[in-house]
């Protein structure tokens, strides 16, 4: 299931996206649950690469529901990160509503202790706060994530956490 996901979007490859769903639901008709919210995540976030926004919100609401059936809470702070991307694509002008997702997503990280989850929806906030005009408020948002990394760490995340720096 994941090295679908990650075929689909490394080759930028939507074919992948059929097996990766089979793949899925072959899974969980064979009664497994284990991980099943993080499997639903990764399909959600295939979709939206390829702007399959009204799938990708299916899968999340799948997930949601299975937080509540399961208690496995490890991936929520990715689910409200994923649905405010997913509102954000589905909507013509960013709002309150993403700005919610986001918030919703470093909260729950933050309670969990993920640093790596919070940098996420934070750099994602940051994104939406910049398109907005807001420099000022992106930079003050992004400023004590710069000091959770050393230097010569090379995550994806603190790269995009640069970029935006430097585009404050």
């Amino acid at each position: 299931m994941i090295y679908f996901a990650s075929q689909a979007i490394t080759q930028n490859d939507s074919s992948h996206i059929d097996n990766m769903i089979e793949g899925l639901e072959l899974y969980e008709s064979s009664g497994a649950r284990f991980f099943t919210i993080q499997k639903l995540c990764h399909c959600a976030e295939v979709l939206l690469h390829f702007n399959r926004t009204e799938q990708a919100m299916e899968m999340l609401r799948k997930a949601k529901g299975r937080i509540a059936e399961q208690g496995e809470r490890y991936f929520e702070s990715e689910i409200h990160r994923f649905l405010g991307l997913a509102t954000e694509k589905a909507m013509d002008t960013p709002t309150m509503a993403v700005e919610k997702f986001y918030l919703r997503a470093i909260e729950v990280a933050k309670q969990q202790g993920t640093i790596l989850f919070e940098l996420r929806a934070a750099n994602d906030l940051a994104q939406l706060t910049l398109s907005c005009g807001d420099h000022v408020g992106a930079r003050k948002l992004l400023e004590p994530y710069a000091q959770c990394f050393s230097k010569n760490t090379e995550l994806a995340e603190k790269i995009r956490l640069e970029q935006l720096l430097s585009a404050t």
